[in-house]
């Protein structure tokens, strides 16, 4: 939306030596993977349903934990035919020594 755009905003950013990302214009599905991922991140973490952290840290503790520790590595996933990604290597890599 406009808030994005705004000179504020841009300010913010400047100042926070970060970039602005947007979808492009009329094209809805620019963004869905990554609205997808932080659905399933706040739904699996109870942060939908309340979940308050500590500190800044604990969430950053917590939400990295969850990533590389469950998401990247066990979380079961259907773009892989819902093995886990450590699963779906290892069938890759069979199948292409078995080819």
């Amino acid at each position: 939306g406009g808030e994005f755009t705004s000179t504020a905003f841009t300010a913010d950013l400047e100042r926070a030596n970060a970039r602005r990302s947007l979808s492009r214009p009329g094209e809805c599905h620019d963004n869905a993977p990554a609205e997808s991922f932080f659905g399933t991140l706040k739904d699996e973490l109870d942060i939908n349903h309340g979940r308050i952290f500590a500190s800044p840290e604990d969430a950053r503790s917590v939400i990295g934990e969850y990533i590389e520790r469950f998401y990247n590595r066990q979380r079961r996933h259907s773009n892989n035919q819902y093995l886990s990604p450590v699963d779906f290597e290892a069938e890759a890599r069979q199948l292409a020594q078995a080819a």
